[in-house]
This record gives structure tokens, sequence and C-alpha cells, in this order.
């Protein structure tokens, strides 16, 4: 018996508004870095995976993931556990003054720790001893240092809604010891501590600027180094690869998430505070990441920067960084229109079957950006020779390169807004006469306007501190902050020149953390 295909009148209704059409047309574009590694899946490349497998860079890429996600492990459970559950000075402001050390792009700590630990670095002017800190080892610490609060923030967040009864319980048993208090209660926080486990290790996999200042070999690195147009099996091998380790992590948290269903021990309550006499060793525990991630960096970079002010004038440095804002500003708008749009359809129309391709917009942040690059790169070629088009060398295919790149961070931005409105206020506004745009425009976007404008910051600023990614462009004359940095404190041993951007790019980082704030504590207060 043959089924006939049928199409409701709902469905009808929602194609004839032109809101699907939108959709696909930008779930297409974000794409094509997947489907430009996928068409490069021939047998010689298979054949040369095997060997990537078994060589250097995939043994110190699992190491490198490996200690990094130990050390941010340790510092991010640390600090999570004791601003939420102890009461001790500074306790407010270090529970946001945590989120800093993501200002600090891995790769200006590699440079800094080799300034002041390496020869002729500061340690060597004041004591004459000096250490060679290009290891993996110290690698991993540095890593740790910048990447934990991707652990402490979902890990405090779910401490946060811990029910008073389970600690009361463990306290009453004489768990009082804070190891069985770890033992009895860290356990049902898992998914929040894999969460960002997933997200440390995705960006450890994706750092390109530690590993190559280091000389240490990873996947990043040996794809771009020997990317070539004309010879792509060793990349593309690398980056197929790195697709399939970045696959089995997602697949990994996924099924993890699965396994946990919240119940009556998460609700939301406010945290207990344990009294506790040891508060000057609560303070250091929440002090010690905070000063080697975040504060030790910014001051010596400001003592190094203080040498070389007439740079800071310097006509090249301007240019650079005027390049470098109309990049991440023309970015973070066209990224914010996207986000807008992916998530309005899912908040108008959730129910279709459409929505569930949003997590395409989620691709390209999960995917390492060596990866997208060369992904954008491979039809870019294509097209540039068969239709004798030139489309490399531009910047509006590094701003593409970057939409497809950070779409999912100024989506999840704007859609988790979008999630907390009632559909009722839009249909309110369709009974009314106007039109869905009309009603989106003077109804749902004006209550997100701060979600919106988080977005645009978090955005701009990763566009900022993007490497990888314009390294692939650098061939072509696509210069940044980072790139300007990375170049100078690679090829120059140029400290003091390397500070100024560098500082450019975590003072950018620290004015979002900021303003960010003031946002949540407006909102909070209104809630």
């Amino acid at each position: 018996m043959q089924r006939s295909f049928h199409i409701t009148a709902d469905q009808k209704r929602l194609w004839s508004t032109g809101w699907p059409y939108a959709l696909l047309a930008l779930l297409i574009f974000l794409f094509i870095p997947v489907v430009g590694i996928l068409t490069q899946f021939r047998p010689d490349v298979i054949q040369l995976m095997g060997s990537v497998i078994l060589s250097e860079s995939s043994l110190n890429s699992l190491l490198l993931v490996f200690m990094t996600g130990i050390w941010a492990l340790i510092f991010g459970i640390s600090t999570a556990w004791v601003v939420t559950f102890y009461r001790f000075p500074l306790r407010e402001w270090l529970d946001w003054l945590m989120i800093l050390p993501l200002t600090v792009p891995a790769y200006v700590m590699a440079y800094i720790s080799k300034g002041f630990f390496g020869p002729f670095g500061t340690l060597d002017q004041w004591t004459g001893v000096h250490l060679d800190p290009a290891n993996l080892p110290v690698l991993a610490l540095l890593m740790g240092l910048v990447l934990f609060p991707y652990v402490y923030t979902p890990l405090r967040a779910s401490l946060k809604l811990q029910s008073t009864s389970l600690l009361e319980v463990a306290l009453i048993s004489g768990r009082r010891r804070p190891h069985q208090l770890l033992r009895t209660i860290l356990p049902l926080h898992r998914t929040a501590i894999i969460g960002g486990l997933l997200l440390v290790s995705l960006e450890v996999l994706n750092e390109y600027g530690a590993p190559a200042y280091f000389g240490i070999h990873t996947y990043t690195t040996e794809i771009i180094r020997n990317w070539d147009p004309r010879n792509l099996t060793s990349s593309v091998s690398h980056a197929l690869v790195a697709l399939l380790l970045v696959g089995l992590l997602l697949f990994l948290e996924y099924r993890q998430r699965r396994k946990v269903r919240l119940d009556d021990r998460f609700k939301k309550v406010s945290s207990p505070s344990i009294i506790s006499s040891r508060r000057p060793l609560l303070v250091i525990v929440c002090l010690a990441p905070l000063l080697l991630g975040f504060v030790f960096p910014v001051a010596q970079m400001l003592s190094w920067a203080g040498n070389s002010l007439e740079y800071a004038m310097d006509e090249d440095f301007l240019q650079v960084t005027g390049y470098t804002f109309l990049l991440a500003f023309s970015a973070s708008l066209i990224l914010i229109v996207t986000a807008v749009l992916l998530s309005s359809f899912n908040y108008q129309f959730a129910r279709s079957p459409l929505s569930k391709l949003s997590f395409i917009a989620n691709l390209g942040y999960s995917i390492p950006a060596a990866i997208v690059g060369i992904g954008i790169l491979i039809p870019v070629a294509w097209i540039n020779q068969s239709m004798n088009v030139l489309m490399t060398g531009t910047a509006g295919l590094l701003i593409a390169a970057y939409c497809m790149r950070y779409q999912s961070v100024a989506f999840n931005a704007v859609d988790g807004s979008f999630r907390k409105i009632p559909l009722s206020q839009l249909e309110a506004g369709l009974v009314l006469g106007r039109s869905r745009l009309s009603s989106l425009f003077q109804v749902v976007l004006p209550q997100s306007s701060k979600a919106i404008l988080g977005g645009i910051l978090i955005v701009f600023v990763d566009v900022c501190k993007e490497l990888p990614l314009t390294m692939l462009f650098q061939r072509f004359n696509q210069e940044t902050l980072a790139v300007k940095a990375f170049v100078m404190m690679d090829t120059e041993g140029a400290f003091y020149k390397a500070s100024l951007p560098s500082l450019t790019i975590v003072l950018l980082g620290t004015f979002s953390v900021i303003v960010l704030r003031i946002i949540d504590q407006r909102l909070n207060e209104r809630a």
C-alpha cells in the first residue's frame, strides 16, 4: 500500500512566510567548511590518516588535551567549590573575577612565560637564573590556567542550584572534611564538569599559537604548516583525524548528558555556606589561579609595554588595530543579524522539523578553526580556478570565515534570551494586525537588547584574538592584532613590541567581561 505525502495547512503557511528559505540559505552557508573537508575524503588521504594517527602530532595533541584537562579540573573544581560553599573575604568579587583568565590567549601566556623565565628574560635579569619553559607539561599548565573558567562557570552555576538538604545530611552524618563532601556532592554535578571539560578539550585542539611557539607539533600546527593549495593531502589528513577526535569527544559528552536526569536534588535555592576557620587558605585557593592566569601576565605585559610606548603611535600598529576592529565589528554585526534570524525561527516555529537543523549553527565552534579555514579555502580555490574569479586575499572572505566559526557564540547568546519571552506576546501582536517581522522588532527584540549587546561583545573579542583561522589567510596579507603579536614574538623575539597588541586584546576582553557583568546584574535586579 502506497503512502501519499501530505502537506498540512500549517506547513503551507510556514513556507509562505519566507522564513524557511532564509533559514536554509544560512544553514547551507554555515555547512560549507564541513562539505569542503569531506570532499577530500580520497583513498590517498585515508591511507595517510593511518600514519597521522601514529604520528608525534597525535601523541602531543592527546597528551595536551589530557594534561590541560587535569589542570582545568583542579583549578575549576577547587575554585567553584570554595566560592559556593564557604564564606570568606572577597568572595563576591572573586565569583566573577574568575572569568578574567579567559581574556588571556594561550599564545600570549606562552610568550610571557618564555620572556620571563627564558634566557635574557625578567628572571634572568633579576637573579641570573633562567629556565626553559618550552615543553609539553608547562604548556599544559599554562593552558589550564587560562581555560579553567570553562569548568568553573558551569560547575559554579550547577552548585548554586544544589539543594541544602543533601549537604545538611552529609554534615550530620559526619562527612565534614572537604574530600568527604566532594565525594558526596560532586558526582551529582558531573554533567556540568564534563560539559566544561569538553570546551577545554576543543579549545586545546583549536590552539595554534602556543604549541607553535614552543615548537610542539599538534594537529592544528601541522594543518597550517603543511597547507598547500596544490597538495592538500597532508593538511586534510591531519584535519580529518582531528575531526574524528572532535566527533568522539562530542559523542561521549552527548552520551553522558543522556544518562543524567534532573530530580528534586536540583532546585533553585540559596546555596549554604560553611563558615571555615581557614579563611586565608580559602582565599589562596581562589587567588592562585587568578593571579597566575591573569594578574601576572597583565602586569608583565604592562611592564614590557612601558619600554616601547613609542610603538603605540606607530603607523603600522595603528593600521593593524584599525583593521582588526573593522573585521571584528563587521563580523559581530553580521553574526548578530544571522543569530536573530536563527533564534526567531526557533522561537516562532519551535515545532517545525526545520528548527532541529539549528544544531548546524554550533558546528563551526566545535570544529578547530584551522579545519574551518581549510574547509573554506578548498572550495574557494576551486572557484578561483574554474570561474576565473579571485576571492582569496579579501577582507570579505575572512569575515565570512569568522561568521562560519563564531555563529554558535552569537546564536546561543540571543537564543537563550528569546526562550525566556512568552510566545503569547508575539501572538498578541499578530492578533492586532502586525506582521511577524513587525512584532519581532517591536515586541521581542527590545526585551533581548542586553543579550544582543552581550553577543556582539563576545564575538568582537573572540574575533580580535583569533589566530589559527587568520593565520591561514595571513599568506594573503590578512594581518590582525593576534597575528601581529604572534609574528613579532615568533620571528623577531620582540617581547616589548609584542606586548602592545597582546595587551590590547586582553584589555578588550576585560572590558567585555565588566560590561557583561553589569548587564547581568541589571537583569537580576529586574527579575
